[in-house]
């Protein structure tokens, strides 16, 4: 019986080497490009529970025991079920794209996509140029553009890209770049004097806070060189600040690299925009005057508060109306007015550092009773220059206290007859109001007195 058996020993061993195969199948994924992708095992489709199980290369048989499996690509999937002695075959799809020179460092390139949309399984892939994908169709975020890739009968395409740079300076600085007409809120971004690689197409680019439009053609290489900036005042004030298109501060004695536009700029909050034309690669300089207020105060701690305004030339209208102290400005003939008395100004020196101290005005009325004049008018009037014009009316009949411009006034008091025929007559008194003076003056008001009749 054991002669017997012998021969079927060989017969055995054979077999049993031959039982693993058997438990096996094998999975292809021809690909125009070496690569790798990852492959994860379901163990439940419903909750979607998988395991990771290896990583494989494309265009080489993997074994994998039958199951149902999860593949992972770039910004891509796929499902295999792989069967027992039997191998499965997909085709992978490769996506190049091509920057207009050759890839040098610190350059940026981005594209985000959903790789896997049910475990929300997004990627963002930087500097990666060549991609190969598990699905003939996808869609894309490539920088800041939605882009939609289709290989139909195809299994590569290619794309040719544009690179864009904004020309390093003193400053430095990142750019910003996002699609102009697009619904998608996508930003990208890279630091000045680096290139950017982009889609062709139509952008818009923004640094320190100033935006400007940008096409892009395929393969080109544009580089955008900045305008500077440099807002020039007499002395260094940090606290006071600038500000272009009404949101960007602007800090004062600072060379800022800005976008080639037109901007609206404002030296002070209040002040009205004053256009500016920037040019490319030019160096825009405003010279800007300070003029600073002290006003009088006639008890202390001085707290009094002001309004002041400006005005070009022999404008009527204010180019600015502020409380502040230090106050910036450009032009010549500025005229200065305060809240108080409007239509009273003072001429400014033209120097770019102005110090201007203001007095007060404390004015009694005396009343008198008369049968024969009444006062009818009472104001201040500017007696020399660099002042001009005269103030509001006065009250006849209650003190006025007025901060003033220093200088050299008339108080003007008009007084009219109770007759007819007499002329309205002027009465005048000079004086001169110094810096920081609190001056304290009285002067005689005629109330008409009726005569009574018997």
């Amino acid at each position: 019986m054991l002669i017997q058996k012998l021969p079927l020993l060989p017969f055995l061993l054979v077999c049993q080497a031959c039982w693993p195969s058997l438990r096996y199948g094998k999975l292809l994924v021809a690909a125009p490009q070496a690569g790798v992708f990852e492959i994860f095992r379901i163990v439940s489709a419903n909750p979607l529970h998988f395991i990771a199980e290896q990583t494989a290369s494309f265009g080489q048989p993997t074994p994998l025991t039958p199951a149902r499996y999860l593949l992972l690509s770039d910004c891509s999937h796929a499902f295999v079920t792989i069967k027992t002695n039997i191998t499965t075959r997909l085709q992978a799809y490769h996506l190049v794209f091509t920057p207009p020179h050759n890839n040098e460092t610190d350059t940026a390139f981005s594209v985000q996509c959903q790789r896997f949309a049910t475990t929300s399984s997004r990627q963002h892939l930087h500097n990666k140029f060549s991609l190969l994908l598990l699905t003939p169709r996808k869609k894309l975020l490539v920088g800041t553009t939605p882009f939609t890739v289709d290989f139909g009968t195809t299994v590569r395409r290619q794309f040719d890209l544009a690179a864009l740079q904004v020309a390093s300076t003193t400053h430095s600085m990142r750019f910003f770049v996002f699609p102009r007409n697009s619904l998608v809120s996508a930003t990208d971004s890279q630091r000045s004097g680096h290139w950017l690689y982009l889609l062709p197409g139509n952008y818009v680019l923004e640094f320190n806070g100033v935006r400007t439009a940008v096409k892009l053609q395929r393969g080109e290489e544009k580089i955008i060189y900045p305008a500077i900036l440099h807002i020039s005042t007499p002395q260094p004030v940090p606290h006071v600040t600038a500000r272009i298109n009404d949101n960007r501060i602007v800090p004062f004695n600072q060379p800022l690299p800005l976008p080639a536009t037109r901007i609206n700029l404002r030296l002070m909050p209040n002040s009205q925009p004053q256009p500016l034309t920037l040019r490319s690669g030019q160096r825009t300089v405003i010279t800007a005057r300070h003029l600073q207020i002290t006003p009088a105060c006639n008890t202390q701690p001085c707290t009094r508060t002001f309004n002041l305004s400006l005005y070009h030339s022999n404008k009527d209208t204010p180019f600015l109306t502020t409380t502040a102290r230090d106050i910036f400005f450009r032009g010549q003939a500025v005229r200065l007015s305060l809240a108080s008395t409007p239509r009273l100004t003072r001429l400014l020196p033209d120097q770019r550092q102005t110090k201007l101290q203001l007095g007060i005005l404390q004015l009694q009325p005396r009343i008198i009773s008369s049968t024969t004049q009444f006062s009818d008018l009472l104001r201040l009037e500017a007696a020399a220059l660099p002042l001009q014009g005269h103030s509001d009316d006065l009250s006849l009949t209650t003190a006025t206290t007025l901060p003033l411009l220093p200088g050299r006034y008339h108080l003007a008091h008009f007084v009219s007859s109770t007759h007819t025929a007499t002329l309205r007559h002027k009465r005048s008194t000079t004086f001169t109001l110094r810096p920081q003076e609190v001056r304290k003056m009285t002067v005689t008001v005629f109330r008409h007195k009726r005569v009574s009749s018997k």
